[in-house]
């Protein structure tokens, strides 16, 4: 079974690619038995679709392209 770390380096890496069956399937059978990666995994989730709404958004901020790279990079980053 996948340790915690294991579990949230593919998590995060499941926001971004597609995962082989094999580590979808142990991801999954590791998030059943551990209740704060699965709260984890769910914030980052969370974080990602409002990060794509405020991008989406035609909103009164106004960052260059450049600082919202460095936001999502920082946001995402190990």
């Amino acid at each position: 079974m996948l340790s915690c770390k294991q579990t949230i380096e593919l998590g995060s890496k499941n926001l971004d690619t597609v995962l082989a069956w094999h580590q979808r399937l142990e991801m999954k059978l590791h998030l059943m038995v551990c209740h704060n990666c699965r709260r984890y995994i769910k914030h980052l989730r969370f974080l990602q679709k409002v990060i794509v709404s405020i991008d989406k958004q035609d909103s009164n901020i106004h960052l260059s392209e450049q600082a919202r790279e460095r936001i999502r990079k920082k946001i995402f980053s190990k």
